[in-house]
């Protein structure tokens, strides 16, 4: 293995993942090597591949570091496979705005549906200004010319 600490290369990494094994691949044990270097995704793409007892927990583990950190981009893609709760989304949402991430807090705040933390997000993040009042209409040129008429009696 060439990469950083002992790690997989991301061509090594592709050819253990998705070509066709000559032999067995721990990756039980590669998954938690990511997972000490905080590389979440690529733990993921290791546990995914266990039988599935071993892989429901390893999965939980990923997803709890996920929501911990406010990982939007990871959490979208476990939602795929096994749908979070919105108390989850909202754990994480909470997580992505204590750590300053703005857009990952954006990306949850969508999911979510909560029309406040989006519009102030979009704000903060300049891709909303705030919307002013419309101008009044001008009077035309025939609206001045026209007499006003004394009111009935």
């Amino acid at each position: 293995m060439s990469g950083a600490r002992g790690l997989p290369d991301a061509l090594e990494r592709r050819e253990l993942l998705y070509a066709p094994q000559k032999r067995s691949v721990d990756f039980t044990g590669l998954g938690e090597r990511y997972l000490e270097q905080g590389r979440l995704s690529e733990a993921l793409d290791c546990f995914e591949r266990l039988e599935a007892g071993a892989r429901k927990a390893a999965v939980e583990r990923v997803r709890d570091q996920a929501v911990a950190a406010g990982d939007a981009f990871l959490l979208a893609r476990l939602d795929v496979g096994s749908p979070l709760d919105e108390a989850t989304w909202r754990r994480a949402f909470e997580a992505a705005k204590a750590a300053g991430k703005d857009r990952f807090a954006l990306r949850i705040a969508r999911k979510l549906g909560d029309a406040p933390a989006i519009e102030a997000l979009e704000r903060a993040l300049g891709l909303r200004t705030a919307e002013a009042a419309p101008p009044a209409p001008e009077p035309s040129a025939t609206d001045e010319a026209r007499p006003t008429e004394p009111p009935s009696a």
